[in-house]
């Protein structure tokens, strides 16, 4: 159900930003032709295009998908089965996006309490917010995972398989627990320079917000959905939801340059070719 929803959202989003028979996108083509576009440039650009909208593979030979999936992850076994050792250091992207060097302590504080039972309680509502705003795929990370390490669709048993490596090695849940340590890194560094005053406005301005669209309640509850903006604040639904988007795409940006998001668009060119 969530890949027939993928599919679902993909074609919505290029029918918006495209056109349903592909003339927004042949007309911005042409445009650039104008403007000195070459081939090769022109076929790098289908390529990415088609491979975020996962239109990659959809003419290979069914047979050959399949086997590029069980090569992809038989080889992940292989290779990647400690591959959490290697991730450890991750927080440390947090600290470095926001400047403050406890922000990483907190999340290695963060990541080791989600080991145990009482931890994911406790961070159960960061979790489901980070869900709401789109932070965390609620199909899990092993998904996301599969992505940065696959390159290809993987389906079927391949897939099933590909995804229990990264629960048993740990690697989903460090990914989800460095995930939510960003969401909270956000909320904090929004709240911190939230007045805007001296350099704080040029950091609001770099995720692409403006001081009056931070309203922070009892200085510790920053206001990021919109009931909150009506119910804390007393703005009007309108006022309320504009401000709402903004902030949690800040949210977003804020995890996402903080902690890399596993998908196409974030891989290279070359490590979305199958051949490769």
């Amino acid at each position: 159900l969530q890949n027939y929803v993928k599919r679902l959202v993909n074609r919505a989003e290029y029918v918006r930003h495209f056109g349903n028979a592909s003339e927004n996108w042949n007309s911005m083509i042409a445009e650039a032709k104008e403007y000195g576009l070459t081939e090769k440039e022109e076929k790098l650009i289908h390529d990415y295009k088609d491979t975020i909208f996962g239109k990659k593979l959809a003419d290979m030979n069914p047979t050959l998908r399949k086997i590029y999936g069980v090569n992809t992850a038989y080889q992940n076994y292989r290779v990647l089965g400690a591959s959490v050792m290697s991730n450890l250091i991750d927080p440390f992207g947090i600290a470095i996006r926001s400047g403050e060097w406890n922000d990483a302590w907190e999340s290695y504080k963060l990541a080791i309490s989600r080991m145990f039972k009482s931890g994911r309680e406790k961070t159960a509502g960061l979790e489901n917010l980070a869900k709401m705003i789109g932070v965390m795929e609620t199909a899990g990370a092993a998904d996301s995972l599969s992505e940065l390490y696959g390159g290809v669709n993987i389906e079927g048993k391949a897939k099933w398989w590909n995804d229990k490596l990264f629960q048993w090695n740990g690697m989903d849940g460090l990914t989800k627990s460095v995930r939510l340590a960003g969401v909270r890194g956000g909320i904090d560094f929004i709240i911190r320079h939230g007045k805007g005053e001296g350099v704080s406005k040029d950091h609001l301005a770099e995720l692409g917000l403006r001081p009056g669209d931070v309203y922070v309640w009892e200085d510790i509850e920053l206001a990021i959905m919109p009931e909150q903006f009506v119910q804390q604040h007393g703005l009007s639904q309108a006022d309320a939801n504009a401000k709402s988007e903004r902030i949690q795409r800040a949210i977003n940006r804020f995890v996402d340059e903080a902690v890399l998001r596993p998908n196409a668009g974030e891989r290279t060119y070359w490590g979305s070719l199958p051949e490769l």
